[in-house]
Parts: C-alpha cells; structure tokens; sequence
C-alpha cells in the first residue's frame, strides 16, 4: 500500500509552478486551469465550479468505473480461491444477496478559499453483498483481504488525497467488512455504511442509488448464513479544483 499513499494515481495532469510567484504566472496557470476544466467537461454553477455528472465524458467515466467494478467483484466474491488464510474452511459456501451503486456528488466546505483543493467532485461505489455458510468474520474478512492482494487492489483507507489526486481515488480501491449480525436492523446498519464520504463535503447536489432489500433478500435466503459480508469497490470520476 506504500506506493498507493505517496503517489496516489490522478487522472489529471497539473500545471506545476512556485509558490509566491507573480501575478502573470498566477493568470496563466489559472487559464491552463480552466481549459482543463472545460476538457473535463465542467459547468459553472453559482460563484465556483462544479463537475456536471451527466456530461458525455463525465458519464463514460462512471460507466466504465462501474462496468470494471462489476468484473473485479465477480473475481473478489470468489473466497474459496483465497490462499494463506489462516484456519480457512474447505468452502465458504459463498453466494450473492444483492449488488448496489451508488453515485455521489458533492461539493467542498471552502473548497479553493481555504485549500486549494477541491471545489466539488463525484465518485461512484459498487457493492456486492455476500451470505457464507461456512467461517468466522475474521476468517472471511482474511478471506477477502487476500482476494484483494492477489488481485491487486489498494484499500481505500490507505489512500491520502492531494491536490493533484482529488478528494477519491482516481482508480477502483476496496473497503470491505463482515458482521453476523444478520437482524433486519444490523443488516440496515451495514448498508449504511456504504455512503460516499468526500473530505470538506459542504452538501451533495447528486445522490443516486440503485440497491436491493438486504433483509428481504438474506430472509429469502435458502439455508442459513452466519456471516453476511459487504464489498465494495470506489473510485471518483471527476473533480473540479
């Protein structure tokens, strides 16, 4: 995860220049700036900028996260290939209670005034809800993690967002968690849980989400799970510094 902390990925290219310098070179970033902001497909709204969710550009990018995301999950939801899992079961008896998205757009609490970092931004998070039959949550949580490993994909804890990253990771990272609390209101409590945060976030002016009843969908169930894990896979789409 080092690598991932000290160069987050960005799908944006910077204008680099020294600090205090004059106010002609301050004119021309901010024109290179906003050229790129207009390649991004951004819209001004109100006195900053914010990023049009629908744009052509904007949509294919979201499009393609999700698309993406789908495959990896298909890949991750398959514990039983995970290797080096201490006290592993011959099988976990894996099997997919729903899958949602959720596409979030927020702007940022003071955005350029007080960092300089962002001003609003989109991000798209794709989950899969799994019941196992057999394991522990650590065991599963194990599970999972080395399904990550092996498929390469950082944790989106580990990310630490720059200027030049945005406030999400450019590329899909996980987050993931596993609880046996399967009563309607601990499984309500575990989709909760998967709402977009963005640092500085003032209000969201796009809030979709395409889910399933997990507490229907778990008691409809065939045989009984223990253990119902949560996987989600995140990245942004666009951000308007």
């Amino acid at each position: 995860m080092t690598g991932w902390r000290t160069r987050p990925p960005s799908q944006y290219v910077q204008t680099k220049g020294k600090r205090g310098g004059s106010l002609w070179l301050t004119v021309i970033v901010g024109i290179i700036c906003l050229a790129l902001g207009a390649a991004a497909g951004l819209t001004v709204r109100g006195n900053g900028n914010t990023v049009g969710p629908d744009d052509p550009k904007a949509a294919a990018k979201r499009d393609q996260l999700t698309a993406s995301a789908d495959a990896e999950l298909a890949a991750l939801a398959q514990l039983d290939g995970a290797i080096g899992v201490p006290g592993e079961p011959t099988s976990y008896g894996v099997s997919v209670l729903g899958k949602e998205r959720r596409d979030t757009c927020a702007t940022g609490d003071k955005g350029f005034t007080k960092h300089g970092w962002y001003s609003s931004a989109c991000g798209v998070k794709v989950t899969w809800y799994l019941a196992a039959q057999h394991g522990s949550v650590a065991s599963i949580e194990a599970a999972i993690r080395a399904r990550f490993k092996a498929r390469r994909i950082p944790d989106a804890d580990a990310f630490t967002w720059t200027e030049h990253s945005g406030p999400l990771p450019s590329r899909l990272s996980g987050q993931f968690t596993a609880t046996t609390n399967v009563s309607a209101r601990g499984l309500h409590a575990l989709q909760e849980g998967t709402a977009i945060h963005f640092p500085e976030q003032k209000s969201r002016y796009r809030d979709e989400t395409t889910t399933v009843d997990l507490p229907t969908a778990y008691a409809g169930h065939r045989t009984r799970s223990p253990v119902v894990a949560r996987i989600s896979l995140l990245a942004q789409y666009a951000w308007a510094k």
